[in-house]
């Protein structure tokens, strides 16, 4: 479609710009060629339930890594889009505390191409909750906001309101494994009122950053009570196993 002159005026007076570090693009909420270099794009094989890249020569099928095969998650499929460092980290940080709206279409995008073989016209789509001391200061939900933008792209259906944090915890930033699942348990739940729409229907829960899998282990955990037909997790950023 040819742009209106009020695009076309638009355009002159604000150009495209790199979503990262502000050089031109040809194309709105683009990346300049050396910030896509540098985004960490997960390409398999990968683990089937965190989105962790593994070995080709372990490659037979649908895959876990050596974590998931010896403890295997509160999910049965998981995929994820970027690893957490370089580019991805700091756009990731700009999302979540520097009101870096801009930054989610195209991010939900990348996350629609990892895990669109886990969608069906059925799923339901939700978001890992926050808790609404959080809420109030951060604004928003990152990772309501890319399930809302993964839905739209899949014309399926999204569940805000599905799950619900009813107990606040301390930042998980600086925590071990084994604090993140004791300060996890128990703060998410299945919301009564919306229960009735999981029911038999394959769920995707969306989050921005998965790091132990305390949080995601949490949601599902919440929606295993609505008796879905399947579990799934998206998340957009997965970090490395060497940095937690």
């Amino acid at each position: 479609m040819k742009p209106t002159l009020f695009e076309t005026m638009l355009r002159s007076l604000y150009p495209p710009c790199c979503l990262l570090c502000a050089a031109p693009v040809d194309r709105d909420f683009g990346l300049c060629p050396p910030c896509w270099r540098d985004m960490p794009f997960i390409s398999q094989p990968a683990c089937m339930f965190c989105g962790m890249p593994i070995a080709a020569d372990k490659l037979e099928g649908p895959t876990p890594c050596d974590s998931c095969f010896r403890a295997p998650p509160a999910w049965e499929a998981g995929r994820a889009a970027l690893l957490y460092q370089r580019s991805a980290k700091g756009l990731i940080l700009a999302m979540k505390h520097g009101d870096r709206t801009d930054c989610f279409k195209p991010a939900a995008s990348w996350l629609f191409a990892a895990c669109q073989d886990l969608l069906t016209p059925d799923t339901i789509v939700t978001a890992v909750p926050l808790h609404w001391r959080r809420y109030l200061n951060r604004k928003y939900n990152q990772a309501a906001f890319l399930g809302q933008h993964v839905a739209r792209l899949a014309n399926i259906s999204y569940e805000p309101f599905l799950l619900k944090r009813h107990r606040a915890t301390a930042p998980l930033d600086t925590a071990s494994s084994a604090e993140r699942r004791a300060r996890m348990q128990n703060t998410i739940a299945l919301n009564p009122a919306r229960a009735q729409a999981l029911y038999n229907k394959p769920v995707l829960i969306i989050d921005d950053v998965m790091t132990s899998g305390a949080t995601l282990t949490a949601a599902a955990q919440a929606c295993r009570a609505g008796q879905p037909q399947k579990i799934s997790v998206a998340i957009l950023a997965r970090t490395p196993k060497n940095d937690y």
